[in-house]
């Protein structure tokens, strides 16, 4: 069992670190640690989870040093396991020539047809690391996603583009993910979603995504697109989702 790194994070906060690596098992592990944070939830005002470490944002009054003394010396990993169930999102997305701006520069880098780079992005879920909420991440809902086929590892662009539309799905290097609301950007785009990932307005949820959770996509046609948008429009769409087993 790894055993992470404790400093104070600014006067009000503190970062528990584990060795940078994007993999499942550290990730489960920080997952864990979090969880079993909620021991702690009088002192503690949130909790903030990367790929490697956790930002904990201590109440007013609280000496900082000595609830780091009480975390260490209280949780223990060697005998707890997560209980949360992991949750699979199917996300639709069109990989739509007209959406998929970028689709003759991955399909060159990776030597392989378009066709073929969908398929790949489509046949395996991805785990959320973590995402942007607020002053979190690169964008609010922004998922940091892991798991990409090093077969569609592609640079990110040299030049970025001033604006990517809300909902464009690409790639950066090793990782795949979704723009969540228009901005600048320098991905490479192939496809588009039509939901959205992140409502500042619901305070309680802004997302329904959560770290440690997966994210498939699912290729759907420029009239199921469409048609999704529509209902999305009326409040009548639902996200689906199965549980992992």
């Amino acid at each position: 069992m790894i055993q992470p790194t404790f400093r104070t994070f600014g006067e009000q906060a503190i970062l528990i670190e584990w060795p940078f690596k994007i993999e499942i098992e550290g990730h489960n592990q920080l997952l864990t640690y979090r969880q079993l944070l909620e021991l702690f939830n009088e002192a503690i005002l949130e909790t903030v989870v990367t790929y490697n470490s956790i930002a904990i944002y201590v109440k007013p009054k609280v000496d900082v040093a000595l609830l780091i003394d009480k975390i260490r010396s209280t949780i223990s990993l060697a005998s707890i396991k997560s209980s949360e169930n992991i949750k699979i999102w199917e996300v639709p997305c069109c990989y739509d020539t007209s959406f998929a701006i970028d689709h003759d520069r991955i399909s060159e880098h990776c030597s392989i047809s378009f066709k073929e780079c969908v398929k790949i992005h489509t046949q395996n879920p991805f785990r959320i690391y973590f995402h942007g909420f607020y002053f979190h991440g690169f964008l609010p809902g922004f998922l940091y996603l892991g798991g990409l086929d090093p077969q569609l590892h592609v640079p990110r662009r040299s030049t970025p583009r001033i604006k990517v539309d809300k909902g464009a799905v690409a790639i950066g290097g090793m990782q795949t993910g979704i723009y969540p609301m228009q901005s600048p950007g320098g991905w490479n785009i192939l496809g588009r979603t039509p939901i959205s990932l992140f409502n500042p307005a619901n305070e309680d949820c802004p997302s329904p995504f959560k770290a440690g959770d997966y994210l498939q996509f699912k290729e759907v046609s420029l009239k199921q697109f469409a048609a999704i948008e529509k209902r999305i429009s009326r409040g009548k769409f639902i996200l689906k989702h199965s549980i992992k087993k």
